[in-house]
This record gives C-alpha cells, structure tokens and sequence, in this order.
C-alpha cells in the first residue's frame, strides 16, 4: 500500500500535520497528514456540512487530490482526506489500527480545531477507507455514513463462509452502533471485495431485504431504501 508521493503534492494547497501529543496513551502514533479542500469561491467556515474521505489502498490525499478538489467545488463542501502510516509521507507500518487512530484524530481535529459540530459531519470511506469511516461513526454520532465497495470483514472478503477465529476489520460489528442514515454502494462485478460484503453489512444493521427497490437508467443502477439506510447496486 506504499505510495509514492508524485507531482500533485506540490498542487495541494492546505495540508496539516497532526500529532498524537494530548492522547492519554503510552506509545504514541506518529503524526498523520490531512488535506484541506475548500469549494472555489465559498465560504465553508461557519455553514454547511464537511465531509471526511477515507481514501482506499491505492490512494494518499497526493493522487486523489485533483479529483477530490474538483469533488469540493462540485458539492459545494470542504471534503477533508487524511493519511495514515504507511501512506504517502506517513511513517510507521500500515495497519488497522494506525487508520483507526487516525480517522480519530482526524475527527477530532474537525470537532476541537475547526468547531465543526456532529450533526455537520459525513463520513464517506472507500474499500479499506471504510474502516476507518466505520469507526469514526461507531465512535462520533455524525451525520451520515457513506460506505463505497466495503467490507464486512476482513475474512468476508477472502471466504464466502468465514468461521476461524482471529477476524478484523469488523465493519459489520462497528457499523451496529450507528443510528444515523447511510447509503452504501457497491458494484456487481467488484472482484476486490465482493458484493456479498455490502450484503452482510445490511443484514448487521437489520436490513435482511430492500423494500422499494427501482430502476434507473435502463439496467445501469438499482436503488432500494428501508428506514435509514439506502442502498446503491451498480450493475
């Protein structure tokens, strides 16, 4: 998952180190990066929501922040993304939980540093990013949860069937906890993490079946919705 750091980091215009120092824990993660992406010509200080991307395994907020910036202006809305050890200038090994800590303290750098309140949060995270997305919303009641191409596990993306002990990555357990809406998309024809993951992530939250599923353009997207949830199946 080792990235390297190409020309777009000298396109990124507001990046923030931050450290671990005030965690109340005796071995300290070393210090995580953000990138800060702002809509051309709108004031986001005081006034709407902010949403935190949790890039996935290929990326580091230096190749996706083109795309992210353009996201930014196209929404209307300051979407920040954060690295982790092991990616881009992140040291340190790559694991589940340095992301964890570090979409903590991304979080809390949201709420503590730039006063944004839970109820102006979404948390959007992609394959691995939805992990890290995962914990934050077990953690912090935001105010959606948006999970891409997830997993439900790490043994539910390798066995149809998992029963060995020793699982991680348990998005299907952490995502239990969270009582605000989420929409989760996935693609049929993913063969990373297979479709049956999202699947299993519903059944966790007690969605066994999507009531009010409906067609869109022809065959391409099916959209089923049942209380807070939504779900996005890409075919």
């Amino acid at each position: 998952p080792l990235d390297k750091v190409n020309q777009n980091k000298n396109l990124l215009k507001n990046i923030v180190t931050l450290d671990f120092e005030n965690w109340d824990i005796k071995q300290k993660p070393k210090p995580i990066q953000i990138a800060i992406f702002d809509p051309v010509n709108e004031n986001t200080e005081n006034n709407g929501d902010v949403i935190i991307f949790v890039h996935g395994n290929h990326g580091t907020i230096y190749s996706i922040g083109p795309l992210v910036e353009k996201r930014a202006d196209q929404l209307k809305k300051r979407i920040i993304c954060f690295d982790w050890a092991g990616y881009g200038e992140c040291q340190g090994v790559p694991n589940e939980l340095a992301l964890c800590q570090a979409a903590q303290r991304t979080c809390e750098y949201l709420i503590n540093e730039l006063n944004v309140p839970l109820n102006r949060i979404i948390v959007y995270g992609r394959s691995i990013g939805s992990v890290g997305a995962t914990f934050i919303a077990s953690r912090f009641k935001v105010k959606k949860l948006i999970l891409q191409c997830p997993l439900a596990s790490a043994y539910d993306v390798v066995f149809q069937n998992p029963l060995l002990p020793g699982n991680s990555l348990l998005n299907k357990e952490r995502i239990k906890s969270f009582q605000n809406e989420i929409l989760i998309i996935h693609g049929d024809q993913d063969k990373v993490i297979p479709l049956q993951n999202s699947y299993k992530l519903l059944k966790s939250i007690g969605v066994s079946d999507i009531i009010g599923s409906l067609e869109e353009n022809g065959d391409k997207m099916l959209i089923g919705r049942k209380n807070l949830v939504t779900f996005v199946l890409l075919k």
